[in-house]
């Protein structure tokens, strides 16, 4: 487990605050969002977690980080999720390398036909809760503002940080931020793609996902080598050089495991030319079977 740096930790606390603050927010509120930081955070047992239409095991324990976003049922539900900037984000911080980053969204409503067709229609493959009762929010006392809705949590469930990162930059940066100080940001040169949420896997299936290699600059790239994440997965790559323009496949494949849960797999790839490797990942969930 990666730990964030205490040094940093009030700081970072007190300006999280103080970003997602509006100016006429109200003291009750304040009070409560001091409240929450450092307090853990539980989820209520009754209540299980998808994948779209799919029920997963979702172990909230694990990871270093969680980054965990309530959307109660007041207006448009479907336009509060943000699901499209959601994915984005998730995306980018998997990108992090050295730490285990994971994200739940709590919905305040039942999981209607609707909504369903939401996630799916915006290729949201991740984890979602259904909470019509609003359980989650009465078990954690959560602020009546949305605004202090989304948390950071780490390794022990304990809030570091608050404020919603798809809304504000600043808060992205504050996430990035300590999420960066136990972890390493990398970004991709020649990948606009590099992190793919599978969804869910049945158990024990191959599992096949290309990413495609576009060389844009005026060098031409060879390949050194290709390490991955495990002896489960392999990974080949259409061409050993990349000239100016050219576009090179890697496909990698992997063998999912019988155990549910969540799974993230990866392969770097070495350039003679490059200091760092390019880092591909597929993460998801696996499920002993599809219905």
């Amino acid at each position: 487990m990666k730990y964030i740096n205490l040094k940093i930790l009030p700081n970072l606390i007190v300006l999280s605050i103080i970003l997602s603050s509006c100016h006429n927010i109200r003291k009750d509120d304040r009070n409560a969002v001091l409240n929450l930081t450092g307090k853990e955070i539980i989820l209520p047992d009754s209540l299980g977690v998808m994948i779209q239409d799919v029920p997963v095991e979702y172990d909230f324990s694990f990871a270093d980080y969680k980054v965990v976003t309530y959307i109660d049922s007041k207006g448009c539900t479907t336009c509060s999720m943000k699901l499209t900037p959601w994915n984005d984000l998730i995306n980018e911080f998997k990108t992090i390398e050295g730490i285990d980053v994971n994200f739940l969204m709590i919905l305040n409503k039942d999981a209607d036909v609707d909504l369903i067709s939401a996630l799916k229609l915006n290729f949201f493959r991740h984890p979602v809760m259904f909470d019509p009762q609003g359980r989650f929010k009465e078990k954690n006392s959560l602020p009546s503002s949305p605004a202090y809705h989304t948390m950071l949590l780490d390794s022990d469930n304990k809030v570091v940080a608050v404020g919603n990162p798809v809304l504000s930059p600043k808060i992205k940066d504050l996430y990035r931020q300590i999420l960066t100080e136990n972890g390493t940001e990398r970004s991709s040169e020649l990948c606009q793609k590099p992190v793919v949420a599978l969804g869910v896997v049945n158990a024990g299936d191959s599992v096949v996902r290309q990413f495609n290699l576009v060389n844009n600059g005026k060098d031409i790239w060879n390949v050194q080598g290709i390490t991955t994440s495990c002896d489960c997965v392999s990974a080949t790559i259409s061409s050993e050089m990349i000239n100016p323009g050219d576009t090179a496949v890697l496909t990698m494949s992997f063998l999912a495991d019988t155990i549910p849960g969540y799974f993230s797999k990866y392969a770097d790839i070495y350039f003679q030319e490059k200091e760092n490797s390019e880092h591909l990942l597929v993460h998801g969930f696996i499920v002993n079977c599809i219905n």
